[in-house]
């Protein structure tokens, strides 16, 4: 839920390796000895479609945007927990395509009340870091990072400020009053959003990226 308009990752499209392994392999000279994993999330569908409603709106991120996600592993051992963890998604992505396998799946999940500890939640913490590569060649870095449950803090944090945000600062919110139909946080909360995350103890940081590039 970054502040919109600044597109977290911004690659040149090129013949060859598909996009998301070309930025891996980019990002980890950034980041020595790390592995990336391609994460299979909600957020590129969304960042995508804010991509596509930002160019309708004629505020486009760019011609050649692109943005994946991924989770990094450090360590010795960084590769071997790369590819566990692949396998471990993929064998649960396709028992989630079957009944059988969604079952099973809710029989092991908890039950409604159970969950992590009160202290679990408040020893929690996440962190995303953003790097993006500008068309002029330059290299920025944003972050969203927060202390608490990632689930079950900071999730229900940014869900209850973007409640906040319709009801309270309607009029300032970029989604209103003429935009309408299926819009994401940053078409439709924008910088509101940001103001407020941050205000609840959210960290976000995002640079300046001048238009164009």
């Amino acid at each position: 839920m970054a502040a919109p308009r600044r597109p977290p990752c911004i690659t040149r499209r090129r013949k060859g390796k598909p996009g998301a392994i070309r930025l891996a392999r980019t990002i980890s000279r950034h980041v020595p000895s790390a592995e990336q994993l391609l994460f299979p999330t909600m957020t590129p569908p969304s960042v995508r479609r804010s991509a596509r409603l930002f160019e309708q709106w004629q505020e486009s991120y760019g011609p050649r945007f692109e943005y994946h996600e991924f989770a990094r592993f450090t360590g010795p051992l960084a590769a071997a927990k790369a590819w566990r963890a692949t396998v471990t998604l993929g064998v649960l992505g396709l028992m989630l395509r079957w009944q059988a396998g969604r079952t099973l799946a809710a029989k092991l999940a908890p039950s409604p009340g159970e969950g992590p500890s009160e202290v679990a939640m408040n020893a929690g913490w996440f962190r995303a870091e953003f790097v993006g590569f500008t068309e002029d060649g330059q290299t920025v870095n944003g972050l969203i990072a927060g202390l608490g449950d990632p689930g079950n803090r900071s999730t229900v944090r940014m869900v209850c400020e973007s409640a906040l945000a319709l009801a309270l600062n309607e009029a300032e919110l970029p989604g209103f009053p003429a935009r309408g139909g299926v819009l994401t946080p940053a078409t439709a909360l924008g910088d509101v959003l940001a103001r407020r995350l941050r205000s609840a103890g959210i960290t976000i940081r995002v640079p300046d990226v001048p238009a164009g590039r």
